[in-house]
């Protein structure tokens, strides 16, 4: 009471400034939103640019994960490329912004099938997916909620024309974290993105076969060089390794004595532990015909850790060299199974079958040698045991005195049964070993 009231014309002052603050903050709230964008849009030329600068496959893809940090605040991003052979996807590049992820490469296989996921769902419907709150969308982690409580996703698929060529995928701990220019950002980078990985592809692939060729050339070479058995298996280990890009690889022979697959240490590369020539294969165990000295066919794991086809007497060797990627093979000479080589990776890049047609293409090579070498060390031994004879010989016809000369023939006669019965056992050995490979 007593307070004039608002006049109309006050009231129509406050309307027209009301209307005018409404025109401001719509304008500020424009010219925010323009010049967000044009930061964004500088952002994205500069990705465009930046990815397209490297033909190197993983210079490219951290490149692209890189350059999109200050443009979408992820925790977790990651490109998954498409296999068209095996029709899976395969993550090719990772990079963790928040601890809470650091684990995350231990638990995760690297491996999507086709709607698995949110690579596999991207891969299978080519189309960008936004999940503001990952509690209320059909698509789901493939990781343990428990361990990575993951808030919010987005992703897109990269595509170059019809082709798909991988999928990009962002992932936040909190809920809400992005929007929907977020992904219009990242549909304007996964175009220029899939023809930087494309091209990168390809130049990979010429890159790879020249050293390929490079590589089983090397490998020939030694196999057909003078160097002595053990020399040369080391070295056409090493080459096979580097071949197949391998962390460590190591051959096991049958051993007819004692029924047991054993290791052959010239025939091995990488850092293995002592403990290796303590490592043997009961061939006698109620599995072993599934393995690949029975099998005489390649076997090849992602994740050997935690296969379920490595069968119980593998499982040691599995856990001991700490194998993630896994291709075994059977040694074969002259039509008979000698033993296994294997060929590990520590990381979770897996094998594929480019590698397993390059470790077939080296495998009879491989075995040829070893059982050379086998029969070098059989004729080395007859060879000691002829000089031996020679020298006998020599030092009988030297002795005059009947008495010293019968004293030298017992003894040195107790020498020379010593060295045949060791020749003829190890001799008996080989010839079972090939018997035995036979009947394997």
């Amino acid at each position: 009471p007593g307070t004039p009231a608002f006049s109309r014309e006050d009231q129509r002052l406050l309307t027209s400034f009301a209307d005018q603050s409404a025109a401001a903050i719509k304008n500020a709230q424009l010219y925010e939103t323009e010049r967000r964008r044009a930061q964004e849009m500088t952002v994205v030329a500069e990705i465009s640019r930046t990815i397209g600068l490297s033909l190197d496959l993983e210079t490219t893809l951290d490149d692209i994960l890189t350059t999109l940090r200050p443009l979408i605040p992820y925790d977790l991003a990651e490109i998954n490329l498409w296999n068209e052979t095996e029709r899976v996807l395969r993550t090719r590049a990772r990079k963790v912004a928040d601890p809470k992820f650091a684990a995350y490469s231990e638990v995760s296989s690297g491996v999507y099938q086709l709607n698995e996921g949110l690579a596999g769902w991207l891969a299978q419907h080519r189309q960008p997916v936004l999940i503001e709150d990952t509690a209320t969308s059909p698509i789901r982690s493939v990781l343990p909620p428990d361990r990575f409580p993951i808030g919010a996703l987005c992703g897109v698929p990269l595509l170059a024309g019809d082709s798909l060529v991988g999928t990009l995928e962002l992932a936040a701990l909190a809920r809400g974290v992005f929007t929907a220019g977020h992904v219009e950002a990242l549909q304007t980078i996964a175009a220029p993105a899939a023809v930087a990985i494309q091209n990168a592809q390809l130049y990979a692939e010429t890159r790879r076969r020249v050293d390929e060729s490079a590589a089983l050339f090397r490998i020939s070479t030694v196999a057909a060089s003078a160097l002595s058995p053990d020399e040369m298996l080391r070295q056409l280990m090493a080459e096979i390794g580097r071949l197949m890009q391998a962390d460590l690889g190591l051959a096991l022979l049958y051993n007819a004595h004692s029924q047991h697959l054993e290791p052959l240490s010239a025939a091995s590369f990488g850092e293995l532990p002592d403990a290796v020539q303590d490592f043997r294969i009961d061939t006698r165990h109620p599995h072993f015909h599934r393995s690949v000295y029975r099998t005489r066919s390649v076997f090849r794991s992602d994740d050997a850790l935690n296969d379920r086809r490595i069968i119980s007497p593998y499982e040691p060797f599995v856990r001991r060299f700490q194998a993630r990627a896994l291709l075994a093979a059977p040694l074969i000479a002259r039509d008979q199974a000698i033993g296994e080589v294997y060929m590990v990776k520590r990381v979770t890049q897996p094998f594929t079958d480019e590698d397993e047609q390059r470790l077939k293409t080296v495998l009879t090579l491989l075995a040829n040698a070893i059982e050379n070498a086998r029969l070098f060390e059989t004729e080395r031994r007859y060879a000691d045991t002829l000089e031996m004879l020679s020298e006998i010989g020599r030092e009988l016809a030297s002795i005059l005195d009947l008495d010293v000369l019968l004293q030298r023939i017992a003894h040195r006669l107790g020498d020379l049964l010593d060295r045949v019965g060791r020749h003829r056992a190890e001799c008996e050995g080989d010839a079972e070993f090939r018997a035995g490979a036979r009947r394997g």
